[in-house]
């Protein structure tokens, strides 16, 4: 059984990104984003994406919009990551009012 996949992606204001995938194995993978400011959750936000690339593949990108779950909660289920290998997720956070968040994570899946 492959161990999840969780990081905490701090962004230049102040904002966190709480990634996580489960269970981080190639095919069905469940996405779950929690965004927040320390201890507080952010409400401004219009759309989540994940762009999924992985060139070494030669695969097209895979785009998806994630269903917002709660307050500054969103997932995501899908077979994105449909190959093993290294796959970066592009993580698009649109925000009112304020610059988009762009932020990029490599995860090798095996």
């Amino acid at each position: 059984m492959s161990p999840n996949y969780s990081k905490n992606l701090p962004t230049t204001d102040n904002l966190v990104l709480n990634s996580n995938i489960a269970p981080f194995k190639t095919g069905s993978n469940t996405f779950n984003l929690d965004i927040y400011y320390v201890n507080t959750a952010i409400e401004n936000i219009r759309n989540v994406f994940l762009e999924f690339n992985n060139s070494d593949k030669n695969l097209g990108s895979l785009v998806d919009t994630m269903k917002k779950v709660g307050l500054g909660n969103y997932s995501s289920i899908g077979n994105y990551l449909s190959q093993e290998g290294k796959w970066e997720i592009k993580i698009t956070v649109q925000r009112i009012g304020e610059y988009d968040i762009n932020q990029r994570i490599n995860v090798d899946v095996k």
